[in-house]
């Protein structure tokens, strides 16, 4: 039953700010700062003693590593909170779960599965070909074109037979390359991408600790005088940044707009290793 109950609540969260961060591109600081703060008075009151603090100790683990992505603008804050809101919640997948779908749970915490099939179906496929899409009607912006589609073909040339060897051992492992090739593809039009769809001048003065820095596109000397190295920012640095970008008279530094969501992929990740089994156990024990 308890089972039960803290994956309706992570469902529910996850549908509400699945809904925020398509409409804002945003996930709401309150409302989560509110269920974590309620995911650990739950789990204190509904577990036992040494597993409330069990599960407290691998979520502040998890959150340190995501916050490491933070730092360097691979995820955003909201995501970081709502991972860690999702730690406390479902910690490990659910046992109710594992007898319903005939699957073996894993030894992993949920997160793992959750955020890895989250990110193939998310930044490695679906976003890419969105960008792909966009980038084509752009295709006469894009320096060295030629150059970089040969490029990218070369790289999916390569990985073609160890995806078909892969495929013969593990099914679901051979199609992991699908997302892999796409990714690929990404990187090496991930500069072209940035500068034509996201990347914008924001005001130093009007910055925020949402902002993600776009420090590929800033000159050495302006890092060196901000004191930049990572791509976001707390309050207190950003308060520190403010200051000596109105000493050396900065103005503007590029930032990061317009970034897709990923909340609704955790959303869909998490339906989908709930219905057919831990992500991670079918990676393991041979797939479909």
């Amino acid at each position: 039953m308890t089972d039960w109950l803290f994956v309706l609540i992570s469902l529910i969260a996850l549908v509400v700010f699945s809904y925020t961060d398509l409409k804002t591109r945003e996930v709401p600081d309150k409302p989560v700062h509110y269920l974590i703060i309620t995911a650990l008075i739950l789990n204190f009151l509904l577990r036992p003693l040494n597993s409330a603090l069990n599960i407290l100790l691998i979520t502040i683990i998890i959150t340190g590593f995501f916050f490491a992505l933070y730092l360097f603008g691979q995820i955003g804050g909201g995501d970081v909170k709502l991972i860690a809101l999702l730690s406390l919640l479902v910690p490990y997948y659910p046992l109710s779960f594992s007898l319903l779908t005939h699957s073996i749970p894993s030894s992993f915490p949920f997160i793992i599965p959750l955020f890895l099939l989250a990110g193939l179906i998310g930044p490695m496929l679906v976003i890419p070909c969105y960008y792909f899409y966009k980038l084509w009607s752009k295709r006469k912006m894009i320096k060295r074109l030629s150059g970089k589609i040969i490029k990218a073909s070369v790289y999916s040339i390569v990985l073609l037979p160890l995806a078909f060897m892969w495929s013969q051992l593990n099914m679901l492992m051979g199609l992991l390359f699908i997302p892999i090739i796409f990714s690929l593809w990404m990187i090496v039009f991930k500069d072209d991408v940035m500068k034509l769809f996201c990347v914008e001048k924001k005001k130093v003065r009007d910055l925020n600790d949402d902002d993600v820095i776009a420090l590929e596109f800033m000159e050495e000397k302006v890092k060196k005088k901000l004191g930049l190295w990572h791509k976001t920012l707390t309050s207190i640095e950003l308060r520190k940044v403010k200051e000596k970008a109105k000493k050396e008279r900065i103005r503007e530094v590029p930032v990061l707009e317009h970034l897709p969501p990923f909340v609704p992929f955790l959303l869909v990740s998490f339906v989908l290793n709930l219905l057919f089994g831990d992500f991670m156990m079918l990676l393991l024990g041979g797939g479909f």
